[in-house]
């Protein structure tokens, strides 16, 4: 908590932005675990297309956040990022009121791209500060409130949900408009707040600009950091989900759901106390190292998972390693992208990478699939040969002999 206190106090612009995230984090904690519940329930929908309209709303929300990278460059910032949260606001309210199922998954999709559009804007201002050591600090402590988001969201969510089906909506509509209410009552925050990629006494000549923008998103290393975080995200993303698919096909619900809790838990633990330290530590020089490591803890992590049977501590164990690849392998993407984006190609350089995420949307599916028709050890095979391969990917970029930006 020291952390968060001296980054917001020194920057009142991070404080909206972080207090923001920590909202809407919490918001679609209560809403997105039990959705596939509510959309059996409200409409009586198959888990399996209550699944489907969950990757589908996810994955059309990141692409279409693609956009977000010319947000960064809006002249009016209080406007977009007041029609964002707007946006959010309305997706939760209209939400508890929507009668049909496709209209709910345009709204999941409407809550989503908002959200996505958000977090790259917050990421496109910590790369805009001065010294990658400010913006490891201002990311950190991002990264604990999005953490502690999801660590409170799900409860909010089990709570008002035993009152009524569709109050998860209304408590997420709740949370969202907190961080509306801030912006329309601190409006001197953001009224001249620009996240400007290149100033005007720098301008480019259009044919110049036209160059710049070819040669920004067809970048080899865009591509390979992308294709990294796709397949990253694919493995550390959304673990429990397919761990949970693994456990209901060999052990009883009860089980199932116990092992799970301390996962959650275990990972949140980590996270919140380990991920402080690991992004301090990460630097130019040693990047690599430590993602090799992380690459490591995330293969043990998976070996411990396949002999782990039903003891709770062998779990425990593995998603404490799984947790420990994750604080490591996550701000080193942010940090890798921030080192190789141009200053004046930061939010395009971003919003190509959070495509990546897409690769957290479709791992139940592909792993879902993988788990009724193969073998445990081939499963978990699978996920150690994807990590491995968004290592390689990484270190085929020679991130070491880019010059950092800001530094």
């Amino acid at each position: 908590m020291t952390l968060n206190a001296t980054v917001t106090k020194r920057n009142p612009v991070v404080s909206f932005f972080l207090f923001s995230s920590f909202l809407l984090t919490i918001a679609r904690g209560a809403v997105i675990p039990f959705l596939a519940v509510y959309i059996t329930a409200a409409f009586d929908e198959s888990i399996t297309s209550a699944g489907l309209a969950l990757s589908l709303s996810s994955i059309a929300g990141i692409v279409l956040s693609l956009y977000a990278g010319r947000l960064a460059r809006a002249k009016n910032a209080w406007m977009t990022i007041f029609f964002l949260l707007l946006l959010f606001f309305l997706s939760m309210f209209l939400g508890a009121l929507s009668g049909g199922f496709a209209t709910l998954t345009f709204l999941l999709i409407v809550m989503n791209f908002a959200y996505s559009c958000i977090e790259i804007l917050l990421r496109t201002y910590i790369s805009s500060q001065k010294g990658i050591i400010d913006k490891k600090k201002i990311f950190s402590a991002n990264y604990f409130a999005v953490n502690m988001g999801w660590a409170l969201g799900p409860l909010l969510g089990a709570l008002v949900q035993s009152w009524q089906l569709n109050a998860i909506f209304y408590a997420g509509a709740v949370a969202s408009l907190f961080p509306l209410v801030w912006l329309i009552i601190r409006t001197d925050v953001l009224r001249e707040f620009s996240i400007q990629q290149v100033k005007n006494n720098n301008r480019l000549s259009t044919d110049s600009k036209t160059t710049l923008r070819q040669e920004d998103l067809s970048s080899g290393k865009l591509f390979l950091l992308t294709l990294a975080s796709f397949f990253g995200a694919f493995v550390y993303g959304n673990p429990v989900a397919y761990l949970s698919q693994h456990l209901i096909q060999h052990y009883s619900v009860q089980t199932t759901s116990s092992i799970v809790a301390l996962m959650m838990f275990t990972n949140a633990a980590v996270v919140l106390l380990f991920q402080h330290y690991i992004i301090s530590k990460i630097t130019q020089g040693n990047m690599l190292k430590f993602l090799m490591t992380a690459t490591g803890c995330f293969v043990v992590g998976l070996v411990i998972f396949y002999h782990a049977g039903e003891n709770r501590p062998a779990w425990i164990a593995g998603m404490f390693l799984f947790a420990l690849g994750e604080v490591t392998f996550v701000p080193a993407l942010f940090l890798i992208t921030d080192l190789i984006a141009p200053e004046h190609a930061r939010g395009r350089y971003f919003s190509v990478q959070n495509l990546g995420a897409t690769g957290a949307a479709l791992s139940p599916f592909v792993m879902g699939y993988i788990l009724s028709t193969a073998d445990s050890v081939i499963t978990f095979g699978f996920l150690g040969i994807i990590i491995f391969f968004s290592f390689l990917l990484i270190y085929g970029m020679r991130i070491n002999q880019t010059k950092l930006n800001g530094s």
